[in-house]
């Protein structure tokens, strides 16, 4: 009976529960009904559509560009609607990105490492979803991808492939929901490493409940939204994660606005009772340091800094702010130290500032986290003779009471001085110099005699000086500071990766300075070794101040020469004292020193401006940066070979062969050893090719170098490169670059928008670019047209002698042919005439031969570089484009969008037959139609309905006003199905057949009719 009693509640639970869940899902199914829901759903499809378009945008640009890492971080992200936003997302969560992250400090570089991981881990799922668990796993593997979560990428997911569902805070809080109604306490995770799980957990749900609409994950997503916003609405919290921030300009050193005070009008008006005398409060942690303390410790070399720290590099404004936040008594963070004894496993230094030499350090403890800022209190205290970074002097610091006082302390109390005040001169302005900090009582005794000279109000002075003495005494006695003690016993390689995890400026340790510390054990003095360095060898130095990695590359060409497997992944060079010297008779100094030697010498061929060269103006200029290990090692290599002259050839193929197929764009430590490896069989086997060899044997017949505008694009810097090479004689002086490297990059074409090329959209295309004095550019951009400076410098310079100024123009890669579109002022005729010239130096500089480019190879390993390779193909076609491909379909016009440009081509016309042509597709031919006519590109399409003329017809062809192409199919590009394209020397003939076809066709738009007809049949 019991057991009925008990069985009977259960079923009325779970009768209650279903009644509960038949309701909701009545609800969500009425208001599925709504045009509120159906706005939702259309948002969604638009949003799927805006990302797989940025990911195709993203897919083709410069990955280094501050352009890409804008758009991911702005674009690709799911932002709200705010003036920072580059797309509106559905799912926002951010108003702000670098507003929301502030707090890591993070720099122009990490954004960009932060951008390319986000854009890597989006394409690896687009290229292959079965990869997701590894490339999240990739993505966190470090602190970088810290608060990008689920509801930061799912998002992006989702709307590349949307059977992978979203999961926000709105997905999360339904879930929940429902899970509770059901009596289950399950729940989801923001954490992204748990999106899997996240998966299988919502598909059990879904299954559970048994509504297959559910299935469908933007409705999904909808329901969530609508089962938190309508039925949870009181659970709802709102919060706002960001907020605008605004922009600091760069620090100058400004006068000094203080001025002295009217004492008598000032003691006469203060107030007391506003609470000067508040008693200030103290940290309740029992592991607590004070200013005192702390620079009694630090002069006494009782606190170090470990060698790998980075130098103190504060500001001006870090230093006032820290004394601001003190002043205020703010919390300013903790530091983090680890307690040694006399003789520490690791190389240690006292702060910057005092002055004890290295063998009289008595360390007690070294200072992990928390230099900066203890080096700061320390150079305001004493006040030692050194220039804070971005000053040209020493500085002084005060706080300004009068403010303080007056209670205007909006813009702070600090004041910052480049020289030191006197005594009178503080008082008058009651300025306190945060250097008399040890000795204030003395200090205000003086300033209370100053203070009573001034008034007869000796109550109110008294008060003044008291409040001044609390405030003061706090600061150097009272003020504390939070600290965490690791012990002694704790291994090196532990502390090192704690400080990479709490670092407080969010900057990871470099392998230099990691191994700076790691070293020391061995009695290598690597900081030093560094040192030695740039004082022997000054273009070494020179390189350092603009690549901060140089001396990690000297470390990456020893592993490439020494290490077995020549890695130089950051784990090997951390190891490599472990993996090369400790069971080697291999010294670590003298490897050191002839890796330096040979730097210096890659870096001197880098910037040779003859053939045996590479045509690097300077180091702000070098492509690839990681290129230089492996040029110093290959050349450390060549040196010991007999067939010199012919690794020398073939090390110029490789270094050109890689710029020009951005192979060192991406993964560049794996890129590194590589080429290494390939390159040393090559010197030695003619017949083992290596890769980037045969890559840009691939990509070169459909280079495109139209689109190659930023200045710090690879390809760019390489074209530059070549022309300084070529010698870039400047147009006025006849100077060869070589003796003139003062020129610098101008337009050949002028950047003015009163010229119709002026407003092109590549204008600032690196074919429009060149090498040439001011003086010259003075006259191009004074306004005239080509046609009219290249006419006045024949005249005025070359004495009307037109083969002498073709022979300075050659040396720019302007030919005949382009030196006549000049004339004409034709911007678009000669820059695709450059570009021909261009490819020519190329292909010879990478020993290419004509019949190496005919066919280019379609490969199912190389789905991206496939579809690029036909895009470009299209993007070399001029004037017009006449398409014949009897199975034409949605992907080729989604090929032609992205890669026909304005003002090239005017006229497009596509024939196909009725196999693919639907309504649908007509539809959707008359949206591109529509589109590209605000190009000022007519488009036609005409579809061929005779059986017997379609017989007629097997391979697929593109046919333009110079070249003509055999193809396959776009479908096979999708797919990446094994396929070549050619170039076809039957151009005549076949735009001859392609007309004769056209006239035999019917119009999409204008013989529907006629078409819906042959396809019934």
């Amino acid at each position: 009976m019991m057991k009925s009693k008990e069985q009977s509640l259960i079923t009325g639970l779970e009768n209650s529960i279903e009644e509960h869940l038949r309701k909701i899902f009545k609800q969500f199914e009425e208001y599925l009904e709504t045009t509120e829901a159906q706005i939702h759903l259309s948002r969604w499809e638009l949003e799927i559509k805006e990302v797989q378009e940025l990911m195709d945008k993203l897919s083709i640009m410069d990955r280094k560009s501050p352009e890409f890492t804008e758009l991911v971080l702005y674009g690709l992200l799911p932002y709200s609607d705010t003036k920072f936003a580059k797309r509106v997302s559905m799912a926002p969560v951010f108003m702000n990105i670098k507003t929301f992250f502030k707090n890591y400090t993070y720099s122009d570089e990490e954004w960009s490492l932060i951008a390319n991981r986000i854009f890597d881990l989006a394409n690896g799922f687009r290229n292959d979803p079965n990869h997701l668990p590894n490339l999240i796993a990739e993505f966190t593997k470090d602190k970088y991808s810290r608060r990008l979560q689920c509801g930061s990428i799912t998002p992006i997911l989702f709307c590349i492939n949307n059977s992978f569902p979203l999961v926000n805070n709105r997905t999360i809080k339904a879930y929940r929901g429902i899970n509770t109604v059901l009596g289950e306490k399950d729940s989801l995770s923001h954490e992204l490493v748990e999106y899997n799980k996240n998966i299988e957990k919502l598909k059990k749900l879904v299954d559970h409940l048994g509504h297959d609409i559910l299935k469908n994950h933007a409705k999904l997503d909808m329901f969530c939204f609508w089962y938190d916003s309508k039925i949870l609405s009181n659970e709802r919290v709102g919060k706002d994660e960001d907020s605008d921030e605004g922009e600091t300009g760069l620090e100058t050193e400004e006068a000094v606005k203080s001025k002295e005070v009217e004492f008598r009008n000032f003691i006469e008006k203060i107030e007391f009772e506003k609470g000067f005398d508040s008693k200030p409060h103290s940290l309740g942690d029992p592991q607590r340091v004070r200013i005192s303390y702390i620079i009694s410790q630090s002069s006494k070399t009782k606190w170090v800094v470990p060698h790998f720290q980075r130098y103190f590099d504060w500001t001006k404004a870090d230093v006032k702010e820290l004394w601001e936040s003190i002043f205020n008594d703010y919390y300013i963070g903790s530091f983090l130290l680890w307690e040694t004894d006399k003789n520490p496993a690791l190389g240690v230094q006292p702060i910057k500032g005092v002055e004890n030499k290295l063998e009289d350090l008595k360390p007690e403890y070294i200072i992990l986290d928390g230099q900066q800022r203890i080096t700061s209190l320390y150079y305001t205290i004493n006040s030692p003779k050194f220039n804070l970074r971005g000053s040209k002097e020493p500085l002084y610091f005060y706080i300004n009471f009068y403010t303080y006082f007056n209670m205007n302390t909006e813009d702070g109390v600090i004041e910052v001085h480049t020289a030191m005040l006197t005594m009178k001169e503080s008082f008058k302005r009651m300025l306190f110099p945060i250097c008399e900090l040890q000795k204030h009582t003395e200090w205000l005794n003086e300033f209370q005699d100053f203070l009573l000279e001034q008034t007869d109000d000796v109550k109110k002075v008294m008060k003044i000086i008291k409040v001044m003495y609390i405030k003061l005494s706090h600061i150097w006695e009272g003020f504390e500071i939070p600290y965490i003690s690791l012990p002694e016993s704790m291994e090196l390689f532990q502390v090192t990766d704690i400080f990479e995890n709490i670092n407080t400026k969010g900057k990871p340790l470099s392998v230099f300075d990691l191994l700076i510390a790691r070293l020391y054990k061995y009695d290598i003095e690597l900081r030093k070794m560094w040192d030695a360095t740039l004082k022997n060898y000054p273009n070494i130095l020179r390189y350092s101040k603009t690549i901060s990695k140089m001396p990690i590359y000297i470390l990456q060409s020893i592993s490439l020469l020494y290490e077995k497997n020549s890695s130089c992944k950051r784990k090997d060079i951390l190891d490599i004292y472990s993996k090369i010297y400790e069971e080697s008779d291999r010294d670590f100094q003298e490897d050191w020193d002839d890796a330096s030697e040979y730097l210096e010498t890659a870096i001197k061929k880098l910037e040779i401006l003859r053939d045996d060269g590479f045509g690097v103006k300077n180091e702000k200029e070098v492509p690839f940066s990681p290129m230089i290990p492996v040029l110093t090692a290959l050349l450390k290599e060549i040196a010991s070979t007999k067939n010199k002259a012919d690794c020398y050839e073939k090390l110029k193929k490789w270094y050109w062969s890689s710029i020009f197929t951005n192979a060192y764009s991406s993964a560049a430590d794996s890129q590194m050893t590589a080429d290494f490896r390939d390159i040393k069989k090559w010197f030695s086997d003619d017949s083992v090719l290596p890769r980037t060899i045969t890559q840009i044997k691939r990509e070169i017949p459909n280079m495109y170098l139209r689109e190659i505008q930023s200045p710090s694009n690879a390809k760019y810097r390489g074209i530059m490169s070549l022309i300084a090479l070529e010698g870039a004689k400047d147009f006025d002086t006849s100077q060869a670059f070589e003796i003139a490297k003062s020129n610098d990059k101008h337009h050949i074409f002028p950047k003015s928008f009163n010229f119709e090329y002026g407003s092109s959209k590549h204008i600032n295309s690196v074919l429009n670019m060149t090498w040439l004095s001011d003086s010259t550019n003075r006259k191009i951009i004074s306004g005239m047209r080509p046609s009219k400076y290249i006419e006045e410098f024949k005249m005025e310079k070359y004495g009307g002698d037109e083969k002498r100024l073709l022979e300075v123009l050659k040396t720019h890669f302007i030919g005949r042919k382009a030196y006549d579109l000049m004339l004409k002022d034709d911007y678009e005729a000669f820059t695709s005439e450059r570009e021909k010239t261009l490819i020519e130096k190329i292909m010879k500089l990478t020993g290419i031969q004509g019949e190496d480019i005919d066919k280019t190879l379609i490969t199912p390993l190389n789905p991206y570089t496939n579809k690029m390779i036909f895009i470009n193909m299209l993007k070399k076609c001029e004037d017009y484009v006449y398409w014949l491909d009897k199975y034409f379909s949605q992907n080729g016009l989604e090929m032609l969008a992205q890669a026909i440009e304005e003002g090239k081509i005017k006229n497009i016309k596509i024939i196909m037959s009725i196999e693919k042509v639907n309504e649908s597709f007509r539809s959707l031919f008359k949206d591109f139609k529509k589109e590209i006519l605000n190009k000022d590109i007519k488009c036609e399409l005409k579809v061929v309905t005779d059986p017997k003329v379609k017989s007629e017809i097997h391979d697929r062809f593109i046919i333009s006003r110079y070249k003509s192409f055999n193809i396959p199919s776009p479908d096979i590009i999708a797919r990446s199905q094994l396929s070549e394209i050619s170039q076809s020397e039957n151009r005549e003939i076949l735009l001859f057949e392609f007309n004769r076809i056209w006239e035999k066709s019917k119009d999409l738009i204008i013989d529907w009719n006629e078409i819906r007809n042959a396809i019934k049949m």
